[in-house]
């Protein structure tokens, strides 16, 4: 039996995405449903606090706990610290690795190989370790590099403060709320980042929990025909300029973006070629670019993280418009709800939801068969 293996090249037109978290869009839904609150962090809080004085000092007749059970949406705009980060294991004489987050904050890097030799930060991308040895850290890309000229070896822990460029996408349950600091405590994130005095957040009615906003936007994406999901490798973990795919996927497009940019564009790759479950960059990953993202027709997987991408197919207005409308249609059947209100607002809301569908070139064409590989 002769078996014929087909490689595809594929060559498309440059072009820019700007593809919105799943944090944007809850975020344009409670920005659109009755009892979000937005404000900027007054004092540094820790990984489950939130403070601003201006929520007991300047808003009169809130009380403790008010916020109980909503969420909150953390936006880190200031410098955040980072502890613990393990970055990878040192073999004597050097070391090379990048820290996860970044820009850094020149002079706040500290790390500790085996838990003992210690190289610290001059401020102007050296470091300082025992005796003679050295290092280097570049503050842009988050690239460092060791030297040691005795045995040093062992699993290497970085701790340092970074400027976020973005907001930190994080939704958070509230679970107490003192009103006469303004502090909201906050289920952990698993992000070990602190809120820092600046950083601006919104805080989510709890008529409007978490798990609402999160079931009702799956609910929206589970009913798009042909559905475009994005998956996401890290340039740093990619091989020989091969991205896995499944082999049943199809494949609609490739981009190479920085997750570091504040407006987060990301380019179409111009040449690459598909075989199988690999798809090989002919030119390799941009030099400017830390992430490849694929995406891909078929079934939606279930939403559950707020950093995750969706694909600009689908704009933020949408789906947050239509999440919004879905938590007010559920609010309406709750015991208590102001029927005439809710009402209003729902109307309101689905003729908004109309008007942004209207404007969804991808909407239209959910019930065409996409091809798998643009056209030149």
């Amino acid at each position: 039996m002769t078996r014929i293996i087909t490689v595809m090249l594929v060559t498309v037109l440059f072009m820019e995405a700007q593809m919105p978290t799943v944090f944007e869009v809850l975020l344009h839904a409670a920005r659109n449903l009755d009892g979000l609150m937005e404000g900027m962090a007054t004092a540094a809080g820790s990984t489950t606090t939130l403070i601003d004085s201006h929520l007991g000092a300047a808003y009169a007749g809130r009380e403790d706990d008010e916020f109980n059970g909503g969420s909150l949406f953390l936006k880190a705009d200031a410098s955040n610290a980072i502890s613990g980060e393990v970055v990878g294991t040192m073999v004597a004489p050097d070391f090379s690795g990048k820290l996860a987050t970044k820009p850094i904050v020149a002079g706040s890097l500290t790390i500790t190989v085996d838990g003992s030799a210690t190289w610290t930060d001059n401020g102007d991308g050296t470091l300082n370790g025992p005796a003679n040895d050295n290092g280097t850290i570049n503050y842009t890309t988050g690239a460092v590099t060791l030297f040691t000229e005795g045995a040093t070896a062992g699993e290497v822990v970085a701790s340092y403060q970074y400027v976020s460029t973005l907001f930190l996408p994080v939704i958070a349950v509230v679970t107490d709320f003192t009103a006469s600091t303004g502090t909201v405590t906050h289920e952990a994130t698993g992000t070990g980042i602190k809120s820092a005095s600046g950083d601006t957040y919104g805080l989510m009615s709890r008529r409007y929990p978490r798990w609402l906003l999160f079931q009702k936007l799956n609910e929206c994406v589970q009913e798009i025909a042909d559905y475009v999901s994005v998956s996401t490798t890290l340039v740093s973990a990619i091989a020989n300029d091969q991205v896995s795919v499944a082999s049943t996927a199809r494949v609609l497009r490739v981009l190479a973006g920085n997750a570091d940019t504040t407006d987060r564009a990301w380019r179409m790759v111009t040449r690459y070629t598909r075989h199988g479950e690999v798809i090989r960059l002919m030119d390799g990953a941009p030099a400017d670019a830390d992430t490849i993202a694929v995406e891909t027709l078929g079934t939606p997987a279930q939403v559950t993280s707020e950093s995750a991408l969706l694909s600009d197919w689908y704009s933020a207005e949408w789906l947050g418009l239509e999440t919004a409308a879905r938590c007010m249609r559920w609010r309406l059947q709750q015991p208590g709800a102001d029927a005439q209100l809710v009402t209003t607002l729902l109307n309101d809301l689905l003729r908004r939801v109309q008007n942004a569908k209207g404007r969804l070139s991808a909407w239209r064409s959910v019930s065409v068969k996409w091809p798998e590989y643009p056209e030149n």
